[in-house]
């Protein structure tokens, strides 16, 4: 059994659909890609130059994941739940994906340093991978730390 993978026309769909949420002028922008013959090389770095670019990867992955669903439906393969992509802290899987406010767990005094790094940590867990996928780090630092991560 194959699933179809989605066509450039259904890519063009997103992006045409994507660029009608938009006001202007970003919107007559990616419209006037949109028309190119290869529109995808600039469509996304013009996105994240007209600071919309996690919203146009979260659009995208979103419709691709909605046909990629409806492609499995109509195969006829039940759906299972889904499993989260990634270890979150106890809070976020208390309350995933809220737009409450931020709360430290341990009030004791913090110096500024301290108190910017958990509340880093506390947004970044609760951030889509898509917008995870955007963030610009240092990849040495990532690499210096992923064997903590992997033990």
């Amino acid at each position: 059994m194959v699933v179809p993978k989605p066509t450039s026309e259904d890519h063009l769909q997103i992006a045409r659909d994507f660029e009608q949420t938009l006001s202007e002028p970003t919107r007559t922008t990616l419209a006037a890609i949109l028309g190119e013959t290869v529109w995808f090389v600039n469509f996304s770095a013009a996105a994240r130059n007209r600071g919309v670019g996690s919203n146009w990867a979260s659009f995208r992955t979103s419709r691709l994941k909605e046909l990629f669903d409806s492609s499995v439906a109509a195969l006829g393969i039940p759906k299972i739940a889904e499993k989260p992509l990634l270890a979150t802290s106890s809070r976020s899987q208390a309350n995933p994906h809220t737009n409450a406010p931020f709360s430290l767990p341990n009030r004791s005094p913090l110096s500024r340093e301290e108190a910017l790094r958990r509340l880093v940590q506390l947004v970044v867990a609760e951030m889509p991978i898509s917008d995870l996928r955007e963030l610009a780090l240092p990849i040495g630092k990532v690499i210096d730390h992923i064997d903590e991560f992997l033990k």
